[in-house]
């Protein structure tokens, strides 16, 4: 008796388009979050110039963001691969 497995194809188009859209959607995210706070310190940078540097934190955390969604679809891929 062999010991492999056989998966669905539909199975494995469901996981790996969960991956691609963990991928996708973080960068995304991450890209409009950037897109907002550029915006709102440039409008702060008119009135308040002293506060510019304290709002960098949102756009380090979209980049944190992004580069999560990254590391989370790199970890599924290397398990889904494995499981082929």
């Amino acid at each position: 008796m062999s010991n492999t497995t056989t998966y669905d194809a539909t199975a494995l188009f469901a996981g790996f388009s969960g991956i691609f859209l963990s991928l996708t959607l973080s960068t995304i995210g991450a890209g409009i979050g950037s897109y907002k706070t550029f915006k709102g310190i440039a409008n702060l940078s008119l009135s308040k110039p002293d506060l510019i540097i304290k709002c960098m934190v949102p756009i380090v955390m979209s980049g944190v963001l992004a580069i999560y969604g990254l590391m989370l679809s790199v970890i599924l891929t290397q398990k889904s691969i494995i499981l082929l």
